[in-house]
């Protein structure tokens, strides 16, 4: 257990710390950067890449926090998509919290690995 608490401890250490910076942010500015940053490769395979921000214009965030967190689901989601498909970004608000939603129709998760989603690898 003594053993455990220290590799707790030396992760902590040599793992470096994010630092998040609030501000008043535009989102559709940011989707823009992502869709310019994905669009090559959704158009080589005639995927429909779409962003949409209904009605949200500024927000106060973090915005490279937030396209460090959406660009792995844009890619993986333009990666397992066919030929022809679609990927939708959507950005809503309900009571005052922002959801941000990446869409496709590729090949999906198995349930098996939907389990294991958010777990340590083993």
């Amino acid at each position: 257990m003594k053993r455990l608490g220290h590799l707790g401890t030396i992760n902590m250490l040599i793992t470096p710390r994010v630092l998040i910076e609030r501000r008043s942010i535009e989102l559709k500015p940011l989707f823009a950067r992502l869709s310019q940053q994905f669009q090559q490769a959704a158009a080589t395979k005639t995927i429909n890449l779409s962003f949409s921000a209904s009605h949200i214009t500024k927000l106060y965030a973090d915005a490279t926090a937030i396209e460090n967190a959406l660009s792995p689901l844009i890619q993986n989601a333009v990666k397992f998509t066919p030929d022809g498909g679609s990927v939708m970004v959507m950005a809503t608000v309900t009571g005052g919290t922002l959801s941000i939603t990446v869409e496709d129709n590729g090949i999906g998760i198995s349930q098996q690995s939907l389990k294991q989603l958010g777990k340590p690898f083993e």
